[in-house]
C-alpha cells in the first residue's frame, strides 16, 4: 500500500485527495491485527 501511494503521489503526481488504497489482508496477521495495521498506516500516511 505504501509503495502504491508513493508511486501515485510522487511519480504520477496524483493529488492525495483522489487516491484511496486499502488492503484486504496481510499474510500471517489476524483480522484484528490487520485492522490495527491499517489504522496505524493511515495515521502515518496522513502526516
Amino acid at each position: 500500500m505504501r509503495e502504491l501511494r508513493h508511486y501515485f503521489q510522487n511519480d504520477k503526481q496524483v493529488p492525495r485527495e483522489l487516491i484511496y488504497i486499502s488492503s484486504y489482508w496481510k499474510s500471517g496477521v489476524s483480522e484484528d491485527g490487520h485492522k490495527a495495521f491499517k489504522q496505524q498506516d493511515a495515521q502515518q500516511s496522513s502526516k
